[in-house]
C-alpha cells in the first residue's frame, strides 16, 4: 500500500512540474519538427519508451538518456511505474510539436504530444543538461493547449 501511495505521489511530481505550464496571456508558436541532433533523439526515445510500457526499454532509456541525478531521485522501479502509469492513462502519445514561448523559457524544451485515449494535448517540459551530451535532467507532464498548426 505504501508503495502504491509513493508511486501515485511520484506520478503527481512528474505531472505537476510541467505546470510550469502556460498562462493564458503567454504567446507561443509550435514547430511540427523534432529538434535536430541528440536533443531530438532523446525526445523521440522518451516518447518511444513511454509508449512501450516495457520495463527493460524504460530502464534502458533512463540509463542512456537521463542524468544520474534524475535517475537516482527515486528507485528505478518507481520510475518504471510512472512511465507505465502514464501509458495506461494516455494510451500512448503522438508527437505534435515543440512549443516556443514569448517570453522565452530558458533551459526548458516543451514538447507537445496528443494522447491516444482522449485525444487531448499534453506538454512534456524537459530540462536538458549541458552540451554536448544534453542528457535529460528533468521532465514534467501536464495538460496543454492544442498544437498551433497540424497535430
Amino acid at each position: 500500500m505504501k508503495r502504491l501511495l509513493f508511486s501515485s505521489l511520484l506520478i503527481c511530481l512528474f505531472i505537476v512540474p510541467a505546470g510550469w505550464a502556460q498562462t493564458p496571456d503567454e504567446t507561443y508558436s509550435d514547430s511540427p519538427v523534432l529538434p535536430a541532433g541528440i536533443q531530438g533523439q532523446r525526445i523521440q526515445s522518451l516518447i518511444d519508451s513511454l509508449n512501450s510500457g516495457d520495463p527493460e526499454k524504460i530502464r534502458l532509456f533512463l540509463t542512456t538518456h537521463c542524468t544520474e541525478k534524475f535517475r537516482s531521485f527515486v528507485p528505478m522501479e518507481d520510475h518504471i511505474g510512472v512511465f507505465r502509469g502514464l501509458l495506461q492513462e494516455t494510451g500512448g502519445v503522438v508527437f505534435s510539436g515543440i512549443r516556443t514561448y514569448v517570453p522565452e523559457r530558458k533551459g526548458q524544451t516543451v514538447v507537445i504530444v496528443k494522447d491516444r485515449n482522449y485525444e487531448s494535448y499534453r506538454g512534456i517540459a524537459i530540462r536538458f543538461a549541458d552540451a554536448p551530451e544534453y542528457l535529460i535532467g528533468g521532465a514534467g507532464f501536464s495538460p496543454a493547449r492544442p498544437a498551433a498548426g497540424p497535430g
